[in-house]
């Protein structure tokens, strides 16, 4: 006689590898976005130059980017909270997607990496592009072909240098022919609102080392590490080192002749990097993306001395009219109206570093109605030695500080 079988009562809770890896990424990543008060310049200057006339009003860009922080400023006020949060979800949908498509230890792998805490900490637009390209990997992997297409086609309204890794995801998706339909149909309405839809190609050859230069920022070692997997495992005919190792090997192309291609080149880090986590050391990969999210973390919310002056006296000209001339064009400060307000780099001068006098900064300031001059005290000991007059007192005729900090001042100028 069988004795009777016992059910197992339900759980409590049943969490999936989906939702954990989303709470934990959202609560890390809010905390890395939060704890830094300002941003490296960059793209975001301009895609929020871009969004406060309007997308595709008055010289406005019409692209996915703008249209995203326009509408997210409008909820928050600020345009760099603003840039932060959408920060936070692009990287939240980078670790969850990178979970759904390659197991719950890819996610983590991914989310202890410091190219993914460096780009939300700096509220980088183009995360949104990445996110984007492995919600199509995603979904195309796992025959999710509609869906696939709508990513795809979302990538190429937030930035048509995605291309290559588009043309790679459609071959490896399961459905072909969804992804392409869907991603026609969001391809011909961006065109309709006026969005780019193709990017500039330029060979490499024929316009300089520029690319060359910024695939040698691919030198940490966890990315050799997961070239070399990927590379191994395609030998070995093992599918997901193939996708990952291709879709590498496309976007590599795409940066060489694509100039708009950003240079941290995000998508390949990631699909590099999401190749260590194939392997099958599940247990070592956690305890690898514990150590490495610990030590990443220390490292990406430690700023420097130069960073804690340049937010300071960010702060101190917050709110101020005017425009400012500067020798690092870091010097991105919030106006009134919760935008950034981006300054001119002395290099648009149009002379060369060793050429520029104090004079010549006054002279630059009356033709671009310059009322301020933010000067980094590294930039002129490295770069513009006859601005040496500017470090301490008595200082030039027409300069006055107006605020000054760890390694920064800022200058009211009396232009001629």
């Amino acid at each position: 006689m069988n004795p009777p079988e016992t059910k197992r009562p339900p759980a409590y809770f049943s969490l999936s590898a989906d939702f954990v890896a989303a709470v934990l990424a959202t609560v890390v990543l809010t905390v890395v976005a939060m704890d830094r008060p300002y941003v490296d310049a960059g793209p975001l200057t301009w895609l929020s130059a871009s969004a406060q006339v309007g997308p595709g009003v008055g010289g406005g860009a019409a692209s996915l980017l703008v249209w995203l922080l326009w509408g997210l400023q409008a909820a928050v006020g600020d345009v760099l909270w603003a840039a932060k949060l959408m920060g936070v979800l692009a990287g939240t949908g980078c670790v969850v997607f990178a979970t759904r498509a390659l197991g719950p230890w890819a996610g983590l792998w991914l989310l202890g990496q410091l190219s993914l805490l460096g780009a939300v900490a700096a509220a980088d637009p183009g995360l949104v592009v990445v996110m984007c390209l492995m919600g199509a990997l995603s979904f195309g992997l796992r025959g999710g072909g509609f869906t696939a297409g709508v990513f795809a086609g979302l990538a190429v309204g937030a930035g048509p240098w995605a291309w290559p890794a588009i043309l790679w995801v459609v071959w490896t998706a399961r459905q072909k022919i969804r992804v392409l339909l869907s991603l026609a149909l969001l391809i011909g309405m961006w065109h309709r609102l006026g969005a780019p839809v193709i990017p500039a190609f330029s060979l490499p050859s024929a316009v300089s080392l520029a690319p060359w230069e910024r695939v040698s920022t691919l030198g940490q070692w966890v990315v050799l590490g997961g070239l070399i997997a990927v590379v191994f495992g395609s030998i070995r005919r093992a599918r997901p080192p193939q996708i990952l190792f291709g879709f590498a090997l496309f976007s590599l192309i795409g940066a060489l002749c694509i100039p708009s291609t950003p240079a941290p080149l995000l998508h390949i880090q990631f699909a590099l990097v999401l190749g260590l986590a194939r392997l099958e050391w599940g247990r070592w990969v956690l305890a690898g993306a514990l150590v490495s999210l610990g030590f990443q973390l220390d490292e990406v919310m430690t700023p420097t001395q130069s960073e804690v002056g340049r937010a300071q006296v960010i702060r101190g000209m917050s709110g101020r009219p005017g425009s400012a001339m500067c020798t690092t064009e870091t010097f991105v400060r919030p106006s009134a109206s919760g935008w950034l307000v981006p300054c001119v780099g002395i290099v648009h001068l149009g002379l060369a570093p060793t050429a520029i006098h104090p004079e010549d900064v006054l002279a630059g300031a009356s033709q671009v109605g310059a009322d301020w001059f933010a000067v980094e005290e590294r930039a002129i000991l490295f770069t513009y030695p006859w601005l040496q007059d500017l470090l301490e007192p008595p200082y030039p005729a027409g300069f006055s500080v107006e605020v000054e900090s760890q390694g920064w001042r800022v200058f009211k100028l009396d232009r001629p």
